[in-house]
């Protein structure tokens, strides 16, 4: 019964309620995500490792030009709550991956209490590293859009 191969219904269940518990578990273990706040806003960007670079330099640039968003780096999986919090505590976020199928995005939707629609997908899966350009570009064309609606 300890995780091995049955068929037995109520065995079953035992299994995977507490695989279940172990992954709620872990939420308390995995590392926290990393949050930067640039000021007081309700609209942020949530992004992973690879993509950071080219999302803190985006995030000076449009600070420049006046934009301020704050961001959170997620470093593990399941989410822990300073995840749901940061959703809860923005309007809109941005959702900023190199993956085409926005795996992040998908997590985040299953895992979290959030609507699709306030997390915007930022794709990027040319093969090329991620670039701060294409970032400003996605975020200022989805500002545009919005305000145009």
């Amino acid at each position: 019964m300890y995780g091995a191969y049955t068929e037995h219904a109520s065995e079953y269940q035992e299994v995977v309620d507490r695989l279940r518990a172990k992954w709620e578990t872990a939420k308390k273990y995995v590392p926290k995500p990393v949050v930067h706040f640039s000021e007081k806003n309700s609209v942020g960007i949530i992004s992973v490792g690879s993509c950071d670079e080219a999302v803190r330099e985006a995030i000076d640039i449009l600070a420049e030009q006046g934009v301020g968003l704050n961001y959170m780096r997620v470093k593990a999986f399941p989410f822990n709550d300073d995840v749901q919090k940061f959703i809860d505590d923005h309007d809109k976020l941005y959702v900023v991956e190199q993956n085409r199928d926005a795996q992040l995005k998908s997590l985040l939707c299953l895992e979290c209490s959030v609507a699709d629609e306030k997390l915007g997908e930022i794709l990027h899966y040319n093969g090329l590293p991620m670039t701060a350009g294409f970032v400003i570009d996605a975020i200022s064309a989805d500002m545009v859009k919005g305000e145009a609606a």
